[in-house]
């Protein structure tokens, strides 16, 4: 069954990271190898990220080098930290990427290199024994069609800090609003500010027609929109500017520290530009952020993006919730 993981535009920001880690990380002379061998197959620095201390899964990335005349094949691994491991492919459907299981393994053809890595083949641990710390090492197993199985040793690199969480802010009707008020429900969050020439007006409208075009399924998901210029954008100036827009769209602001906490939370960045005249615009992520009903991040929807590829994810959201 296949399952939504991360938008195509972050999987270069996690490829990154990761290639940060495999540089600082290279073993040193008495440190464990970083390549393993099964006849004329090598695996290449095996690697998964920290883990936070509730998680049950945790992904596993590698080289697969094949030096052979014939091509081998992946078939199945194992995880002294996992009660079971998974072979997955990500694939990028329209912005997002879309998981699923590989039951036949992963093909290594003769003379080439397959990548394990975020945003395309992985393992994925599932029933963890324990948290997973930075600068640790397990051992796991792998089961090639031909090479038979060879032994590895993971390092675990950094944390990666997942996108969504806890926040409380202030509604357009001067209520609280918390991330507790979302739970049980997909949501779509974008951040902007009233006093935004192009971006955010374009945005929200946007949102309102792909809601439209939802009909009563729209009741099924909620859109937040989030100022980043609170010195500004009172609760009163919100519910003025919002009424333009689909009533379903809750507008949240709170103090500059409360803001920035919440756009860390999701991590969107934006800071305050000063005009000659005295003013100020505010630069800002403009994609909307897509969340499922138990809080987790599965994509974004882009700036500008087409109407109908918006209502087909916002549709996909419904249906994963059901």
């Amino acid at each position: 069954m296949a399952r939504r993981l991360l938008p195509a535009a972050f999987v270069a920001v996690i490829l990154a990271g990761a290639a940060i880690t495999l540089a600082v990380d290279r073993p040193r002379a008495e440190e464990p190898a970083s390549e393993f061998h099964a006849g004329a197959l090598v695996v290449a620095e095996p690697f998964t990220f920290a883990t936070m201390p509730d998680a049950t899964t945790a992904a596993g990335y590698m080289r697969i080098e094949n030096g052979a005349g014939e091509g081998d094949r992946l078939l199945s691994a194992t995880a002294e930290i996992a009660d079971s491991v998974e072979l997955q492919k990500a694939t990028d459907i329209e912005g997002v990427m879309e998981v699923r299981r590989l039951d036949e393994g992963v093909e290594v053809p003769a003379g080439d290199v397959v990548q394990l890595r975020p945003g395309s083949y992985r393992l994925l641990f599932r029933g963890l024994s324990r948290q997973l710390n930075e600068g640790e090492r397990f051992s796991g197993t792998l089961t090639f069609e031909k090479a038979g199985t060879v032994d590895v040793t993971y390092q675990v690199g950094p944390l990666l800090s997942p996108i969504g969480g806890a926040f409380g802010l202030t509604d357009q009707n001067g209520e609280p609003f918390s991330s507790n008020d979302l739970k049980g429900k997909p949501y779509a969050i974008f951040f902007g500010y009233t006093h935004c020439p192009d971006i955010c007006p374009a945005t929200l409208f946007e949102m309102s027609a792909a809601l439209a075009k939802l009909g009563d399924a729209a009741d099924k998901l909620r859109m937040v929109f989030v100022t980043v210029d609170p010195a500004r954008d009172t609760p009163e100036l919100l519910k003025d500017y919002l009424s333009a827009f689909d009533p379903r769209i809750v507008g949240l602001t709170g103090t500059e520290d409360e803001i920035a906490a919440t756009a860390k939370t999701f991590h969107t960045v934006y800071q305050k530009v000063p005009e000659e005249n005295g003013d100020y615009s505010m630069d800002h992520s403009a994609s909307v952020i897509l969340m499922d009903a138990e809080g987790e991040f599965v994509g974004t929807i882009s700036y500008r993006e087409d109407v109908d590829v918006r209502v087909e994810k916002l549709k996909r959201l419904i249906a994963d919730a059901q």
